[in-house]
């Protein structure tokens, strides 16, 4: 049985661009990132989960943010192996940039 842990956050940590991004990936825009991300990045009315591998070439995607770099950095040294990104998450504005938009 696989389990592993996930780094919960609010999506006041996307930027608009980021978010637009993930929302391409989900609904495989044309215009989104490449398609290797396509399995990756699961979208619902919250937010998005972001799944990720032991290899770390998600945060390699020029497209995204500083922000949501860092983040997916983060997440990759202490371990966790998904994002949830969730509108009623909490905010860690110690950590890491909030938007507003």
């Amino acid at each position: 049985m696989e389990t592993y842990s996930v780094l919960a956050l609010s999506t006041g940590h996307l930027t608009k661009e980021d978010n637009a991004l993930l929302h391409g990936i989900t609904h495989h825009h044309p215009h989104a990132l490449d398609h290797q991300f396509y399995g990756m990045v699961m979208s619902r009315e919250e937010g998005y989960f972001i799944k990720l591998y032991e290899e770390d070439y998600l945060n390699e995607a020029a497209e995204f943010s500083p922000t949501l770099h860092k983040i997916i950095k983060y997440a990759h040294i202490e371990g966790h192996r998904m994002i949830e990104f969730d509108r009623d998450a909490e905010e860690y504005p110690e950590f890491f940039e909030t938007f507003e938009w």
